[in-house]
């Protein structure tokens, strides 16, 4: 099973930055799940947020604003927000980068081809899972790069509109390699459906040792969690 490090160990450090990503290496997961956003001029973050709000009332799209504003912006102890190639290029350089897999929520497909353009450079394409919420970006992500482990992050109105079986069937008439669910929304059903379809199961949502021994009943083949630390150390049991 993977123990995704959620925004790198968010419980221990300020979301999406560098100093989460190490801290979760430092806990000995090699899987980390993050979130991107595009930049004005050309150039990808580690970001959560749609919309960023800039003086005290106005709030704009993030991919209005330039690579260099994210870089002034310090987020709690002392981090700034990264740039994609950033990390990225620290890890490779402290040779690690290699052995990390990556699950990165992706909203749009300018932020998947920068993404995809960022990944190839480092040759890591194939290290890299991509999650949206519409299994629809899946098929044409794929298309782009076949190489990538092709994520859909169901939502919960999804699940209710669909019902578990065409959920699956739209899993499967979109090509994703997993479907990745919130703990509130698991239930045995839709985990035996899915596996019967072919698709792996991941649960996301993951941030305590109740929810943990909850997830785990499911067997998943991945979970993403705020303390991977408690996971890997066995101070969580299952």
């Amino acid at each position: 099973m993977l123990v995704f490090a959620h925004r790198g160990a968010s419980g221990s450090a300020p979301d999406n930055t560098l100093k989460a990503f190490e801290l979760a290496i430092a806990a000995g997961t090699f899987a980390i799940e993050s979130d991107v956003q595009p930049t004005r001029d050309g150039a990808l973050v580690f970001f959560h947020d749609s919309f960023v709000r800039v003086g005290k009332r106005v709030l704009l799209p993030s991919s209005w604003m330039p690579a260099a504003w994210y870089r002034s912006i310090v987020v709690g102890d002392g981090e700034h927000v990264p740039l994609v190639d950033e990390v990225f290029g620290h890890f490779d350089k402290a040779r690690s980068l290699e052995k990390i897999t990556w699950s990165i929520d992706v909203p749009n497909g300018v932020a998947f081809k920068r993404l995809v353009s960022i990944a190839r450079s480092y040759g890591i394409g194939s290290r890299v899972q991509v999650c949206s919420t519409s299994c629809k970006r899946n098929v044409q992500w794929r298309r782009i790069a076949h190489d990538m482990v092709q994520v859909w992050s169901i939502r919960t109105k999804q699940i209710e509109r669909l019902g578990i079986q065409r959920a699956v069937e739209a899993c499967k008439a979109c090509k994703v390699d997993v479907i990745n669910i919130k703990l509130a929304d698991v239930t045995a059903d839709l985990v035996n459906e899915a596996r019967a379809a072919g698709l792996k199961v991941y649960i996301w949502d993951v941030h305590d040792e109740a929810r943990y021994k909850r997830a785990i009943s499911f067997d998943p083949d991945a979970i993403y969690t705020n303390y991977p630390s408690f996971v890997i150390g066995g101070e969580w049991k299952s």
